[in-house]
């Protein structure tokens, strides 16, 4: 529901309302940080579960490294992207942060295509979709649809790994995409 985030309720787990939060409906379990909360999910209730390589697999350091890619690098760049081209008023704006923040965002989806290129795998994982997958969709997201810098003549094996995880009935039911 629109503005959800603003209300007491929500605003009871998240204190800031920032999205997403989430509540362990087993325990008293409240946690605003969205890879914390993936981990806490595939522990407690994800035995077996193919979103996560195992450990000792040769997949697994590489499963880790796009994982915390997603929010490490590539969100809070992407972020400063959108303070400095959307959400700031154009007075509060410093262009070079912007500018500096995009090539940064190009590098970054530089290195995706890379990946896809050398790997040749349909996910960052493989041939199947992994929790790494699930935590890097938000920024390809706002890649395409807030900054527009992903696109299929730039980065055209990048593109088709965005438009494969937008067909995923998580990611619609997520974004509000019609099933």
């Amino acid at each position: 529901m629109k503005g959800e985030h603003t209300q007491a309720p929500y605003l009871a787990i998240s204190p800031v309302g920032t999205v997403p939060a989430y509540r362990d409906s087993d325990s008293a379990v409240i946690m605003n940080e969205s890879g914390a909360m993936m981990e806490f999910i595939l522990a407690k209730y994800g035995k077996g579960s193919k979103l996560v390589p195992s450990p000792t697999s040769p997949e697994f350091a590489s499963y880790l490294e796009w994982f915390w890619f997603a929010e490490g690098m590539a969100m809070p760049t992407l972020t400063r992207v959108i303070q400095q081209t959307i959400l700031l008023p154009e007075e509060k704006r410093t262009p070079w942060v912007g500018e500096a923040a995009k090539e940064s965002v190009l590098l970054q989806l530089g290195m995706y295509e890379k990946h896809f290129a050398t790997t040749g795998n349909t996910y960052l994982i493989g041939n199947s979709l992994t929790c790494a997958d699930i935590m890097n969709i938000q920024n390809l997201f706002l890649s395409v649809n807030f900054v527009g810098l992903l696109t299929v003549e730039a980065f055209p094996k990048t593109f088709a790994y965005f438009e494969l995880l937008s067909t995923h009935e998580g990611m619609k039911k997520a974004y509000g995409i019609p099933l």
